[in-house]
């Protein structure tokens, strides 16, 4: 859809609105993965919190997205198109880092490994 539309109004409402859509959603998402693939995926619980955590996780990220592709989009020159693709890169790196860190070396590893190995 691109960050404006024809008339150059910004799409930026219609992307913050997604965020409710979202909440409904990430429940039922997350007992899938635990059912499909991974036993444990749902079995972090933080208490009242949880809903609230999860939430603004997803909005921080789909927030990054957003400025991202603004960098993108006002990128002028291939030196501000590859500074923005490098901010990225490393963003999704930094994230990746974070999720391993969290849910790689839980106490259910051996629990997630035997799964998946009888799971493909």
């Amino acid at each position: 859809m691109g960050l404006t539309a024809a008339d150059g109004t910004s799409h930026k409402p219609d992307h913050n609105a997604y965020n409710q859509r979202l909440d409904s959603l990430y429940k039922p998402v997350f007992a899938e993965e635990s059912a499909r693939f991974d036993p444990t995926f749902d079995d972090y619980d933080i208490g009242p919190v949880d809903d609230t955590g999860v939430g603004a996780i997803m909005r921080g990220w789909r927030e990054m997205v957003w400025r991202h592709a603004e960098d993108l989009v006002t990128a002028r020159t291939a030196a501000q198109k590859a500074l923005a693709e490098h901010a990225i890169e490393e963003y999704a790196a930094s994230q990746a880092t974070m999720i391993r860190a969290t849910f790689g070396t839980s106490d259910h590893s051996a629990a997630r490994d035997a799964f998946c190995a009888d799971h493909g």
